[in-house]
């Protein structure tokens, strides 16, 4: 907190003309108007929609240029490219992500790559760990190289988990961002949870199984992204980051209740649509 006022000047000083932020958060909003008192551009989500229901929205209209965003266009992509549109006047155009050299990272990868990222902010939107580690066991009994993403303080948990494993076949990424990136891009597959390492993902192009919790997978999903989820059959699902079933039976049941089975096909079936080598496919069948 001590550092942002000073950050906050640095911005101003440049003068910038337009702020746009792509959630529609009272903060976001409070912030850009910090910054620059010219065009603070912001989502304005309808009162039914699903990203709506997660973002904290503010009495007092800080933004002075609210891009209306529709429920029937649900996705944050969807938001994203509306917002786009708007600020600067031309069509949307689909993420990317670049080195610090400026060159556009591209998916290019390895044979026998499969990567998973197995940690979540919140409880309710992470797979067990104990289904994680087996996932990748099973994997590597099939001559599968897994690679294991996190950041650099989620390292110990990682190596609990995965460590113990076959250390040819495993390896566990906790790197920066750029080395995050590059890595991701050398993947037939990612597993993740509703997490930043799926928006990684669909930036490169790497095909992406997202194992859904407790969010609306229509909202948050990337395009093209295969989701897993246990949810939809849950009278409580969406409960958008506010469970009621602590404790009970069926807690967290709309993430724990993804059976590894479900899972172990998914990833066959993506390997068969992305692989050149088609005899790794049915070293895979269960």
């Amino acid at each position: 907190m001590s550092a942002l006022p000073r950050l906050i000047g640095r911005l101003r000083h440049r003068e910038y003309t337009d702020i746009v932020n792509l959630a529609g958060d009272f903060r976001e909003e409070f912030l850009g108007k910090l910054i620059s008192h010219r065009d603070n551009w912001s989502p304005a989500w309808s009162a039914d929609h699903a990203c709506g229901q997660v973002i904290r929205r503010s009495a007092i209209p800080f933004a002075n240029r609210p891009i209306f965003i529709p429920a029937n266009k649900p996705n944050i992509y969807d938001a994203a490219s509306i917002v786009g549109s708007a600020v600067s006047g031309a069509e949307g155009r689909k993420s990317a992500l670049y080195s610090p050299a400026k060159k556009r990272i591209v998916w290019n990868p390895l044979e026998n790559v499969v990567g998973i990222h197995p940690m979540a902010s919140q409880p309710w939107r992470r797979w067990e760990m104990e289904k994680w580690q087996s996932l990748a066991r099973h994997l590597v009994a099939r001559d599968m190289d897994v690679h294991v993403f996190g950041s650099p303080s989620e390292k110990e948990e990682l190596v609990r988990y995965f460590g113990t494993l076959d250390s040819s076949r495993i390896r566990i990424v906790t790197g920066g961002l750029s080395d995050c990136f590059v890595a991701i891009s050398r993947l037939r597959v990612l597993l993740c949870h509703d997490s930043f390492a799926s928006h990684v993902a669909y930036a490169l192009g790497v095909p992406t199984i997202l194992l859904n919790g407790a969010n609306d997978a229509a909202a948050w999903a990337p395009p093209g992204a295969v989701v897993l989820a246990a949810g939809p059959s849950l009278t409580c699902y969406p409960c958008y980051n506010r469970p009621t079933c602590f404790g009970g039976s069926n807690e967290y049941a709309c993430i724990r209740h993804i059976e590894i089975v479900s899972v172990i096909e998914a990833v066959c079936d993506l390997l068969r649509i992305t692989s050149s080598d088609r005899h790794i496919v049915p070293l895979l069948q269960v």
